[in-house]
């Protein structure tokens, strides 16, 4: 008899943390669901870092949403407290699986003003 009462125990214990477990992920969703993630990853993300999502974001649009709100969970959670460049941005997509495309644009510096590749052409 003291056997099934253990076990009747053991298992409203297991209940109850199984029900701790889900309610606490239910309040992270509610938090997660309430904050701007553009707001936040603005904290951390430099000039070339925005350059980069805007890119992604153009190509993936969907799927750098959902990037954007788990980089701003980490952000919350204080598990990304660094400044994130561009470099480690696109890195962070590449790892994903999204293969970023950046325009690239080469300068010169010719007489104290920049002129691109075709305007340097178009010279000649």
């Amino acid at each position: 008899m003291c056997n099934d009462e253990e076990i009747e125990f053991l298992k409203r214990k297991k209940f109850i943390e199984m029900q701790k477990r889900i309610l606490a992920k239910y309040k992270e969703k509610e938090v997660s669901s309430d904050i701007d993630p553009l707001k936040v990853l603005s904290k951390i993300f430099t000039q070339k870092a925005w350059e980069v999502f805007n890119s992604a974001k153009q190509q993936y649009p969907g799927i750098v949403d959902r990037i954007a709100k788990d980089l701003a969970q980490l952000v919350l959670k204080k598990e990304i407290t660094e400044p994130i460049t561009g470099e480690q941005l696109l890195w962070i997509f590449r790892l994903l699986g999204l293969n970023v495309k950046m325009e690239i644009k080469i300068k010169f510096l010719e007489n104290g003003k920049l002129k691109t590749i075709a305007e340097k052409l178009h010279e000649k």
